[in-house]
């Protein structure tokens, strides 16, 4: 009998155009896009982010972790409250959309103004679809952009991914060193 043994395959990744971004930021992201358009669902989960910041007390979280709209709403709250919120130490984003102009282009605040945090770390898989495989430090002043591995498949999207892999690399020590 022959043994059958078979050569590893190479992943390949290809860039992902522009306009299948801006697709996927309607056909994927219905969240982000709802978060953006309708007053009430902002309204809704800033009574949400609100409640949840007060149980801190005054002195607020060390540090606050966000993934994909999670992102856009921490960003949205980061720009408007600023050094109200008794700033965290650290602001760790996980496959944020933020790259993205069509959400860009709706947010409140200046989108390109540093956030009101002493450490930023935004990572992103180069095959996550919703992060657009890129950062967002092109964007946006006083963040650092850490590309880590995401084996969710096929997105590359997944939470649990991306905090097992700012585990493994540190990220969450170094935020809040």
């Amino acid at each position: 009998s022959q043994e059958l043994t078979a050569e590893p395959i190479e992943e390949i990744r290809l860039p992902i155009p522009n306009f299948v971004r801006e697709w996927a930021m309607h056909s994927f992201m219905a969240d982000v896009s709802t978060y953006l358009a309708m007053k009430r669902a902002k309204e809704a989960i800033w009574g949400v982010i609100t409640s949840a910041w007060n149980e801190f007390g005054p002195s607020g979280p060390d540090l606050v972790v966000a993934h994909s709209l999670g992102t856009v709403v921490a960003w949205d709250v980061f720009a408007k409250l600023g050094s109200a919120l008794n700033g965290p130490t650290g602001l760790l984003m996980m496959g944020s959309p933020l790259y993205l102009n069509a959400v860009r282009t709706k947010m409140s605040a200046n989108i390109t103004d540093a956030l009101d945090v002493e450490n930023w770390i935004h990572i992103y898989d180069d095959g996550d679809l919703i992060a657009g495989g890129r950062g967002i430090a092109g964007h946006y002043a006083g963040v650092d952009d850490v590309e880590v591995e995401n084996p969710a498949f096929p997105t590359s999207h997944d939470f649990a991914g991306y905090i097992r892999a700012a585990v493994k690399d540190d990220l969450i020590g170094r935020l809040l060193a």
